[in-house]
């Protein structure tokens, strides 16, 4: 997709340093091994345009926040700088890894499908890295910066602050950089809509696109072909009716039955996130026939989603008198089997 962009194209691959760690050219020893010294969110990226054009970027900011919200405050300035100097560019890309605390979330989703369009971008995709393949020129944007922070404490000026660390890095670098007060990453709460939808299948997404406010589709494969080579699923994120979430009535530690490959199971919710929901199951001896398993091994456990969740039940009942084996109340297992 780099390689390949049009002329009204603009690539952004972002991510977050490790905080950077403010320090004094000389300090007493208390100050240098306690936890006094201020810490500075740097989030770092490398915007990509057609021929060949590159430019780094990043922006500090003193407060400590990585979540959606702060994300897209930390964004917000990136988006005005890309219109101004680079106004042929309506289309905009991202590229991440996926972590569901930043940029993988609700939350981020319902950001990425209205923000953009508020700068006058016509069209966003956001792409996911698949696990433990999130590297990339944004980690060396911000290993260049810390080095150089480092390097300008070592020669004698103190960097105590973010507003210090700033000012010395705007001089010295030559890399694009951006200020995000605390104010700013709460006015940008302020965006958020008082129902958001949960989006089905979050932790699977590796590419979203949208091309109208609070709307996305997405899918389980980046693609940038015109043939529509991977099924997409479109999602509306906003809903301003007063009709409460479904996922909201299935809690951590409920019994439930699920469906998996055409077959029921009961067990138990062990994690809930972002529309997904881990179960502990059974194994099956027979018809309506499970135990509990003596060991389990990790990874063992599946991820299901709402609709594969068949109903809340109660402790199955003992199938025999050693109550080795266990079966679901007959009404429920009936009524699920035939409807399966």
């Amino acid at each position: 997709m780099k390689d390949s962009l049009a002329d009204d194209a603009v690539a952004i691959h972002i991510d977050y340093s490790e905080n950077y760690s403010c320090k004094y050219a000389r300090e007493i020893k208390e100050t240098h091994f306690g936890t006094g010294n201020d810490q500075v969110t740097l989030h770092t990226g490398v915007i990509y345009l057609s021929r060949d054009r590159v430019e780094a970027f990043a922006s500090l900011s003193a407060c400590l926040q990585h979540d959606a919200v702060a994300t897209w405050a930390h964004l917000d300035p990136v988006l005005k700088h890309i219109r101004k100097k680079y106004p042929e560019a309506y289309n905009i890309h991202f590229i991440s890894d996926g972590p569901t605390s930043q940029y993988r979330n609700k939350s981020c989703f319902y950001l990425a499908s209205t923000v953009p369009f508020m700068h006058g971008f016509k069209s966003v995709t956001w792409n996911y890295t698949e696990a433990s393949h999130g590297k990339g020129a944004p980690d060396g944007v911000g290993g260049a910066l810390k080095n150089l922070a480092d390097r300008i404490v070592s020669y004698g000026t103190s960097i105590p602050n973010a507003d210090s660390l700033y000012d010395q890095l705007k001089v010295n670098s030559s890399v694009t950089l951006f200020k995000v007060s605390e104010e700013k990453i709460k006015a940008s709460s302020e965006l958020m809509p008082p129902n958001q939808k949960v989006v089905p299948g979050t932790l699977k997404i590796h590419q979203l696109t949208s091309t109208k406010p609070g709307v996305i589709a997405t899918r389980e494969v980046s693609c940038f072909c015109d043939k529509s080579c991977y099924p997409t699923v479109t999602h509306l994120l906003s809903d301003d009716g007063e009709e409460p979430d479904a996922t909201e009535t299935i809690k951590v530690g409920q019994l439930v039955l699920v469906q998996y490959d055409g077959d029921l199971y009961p067990g138990k919710v062990t994690q809930i996130a972002e529309g997904q929901y881990e179960v502990e199951t059974m194994s099956c001896i027979g018809e309506n026939r499970f135990y509990y398993p003596s060991k389990r091994y990790p990874g063992e456990d599946v991820w299901y989603y709402r609709q594969d969740i068949r109903e809340i039940i109660p402790e199955p009942l003992p199938a025999t008198s050693s109550a080795r084996h266990f079966c679901v109340l007959p009404d429920i297992w009936a009524k699920h089997k035939n409807a399966s």
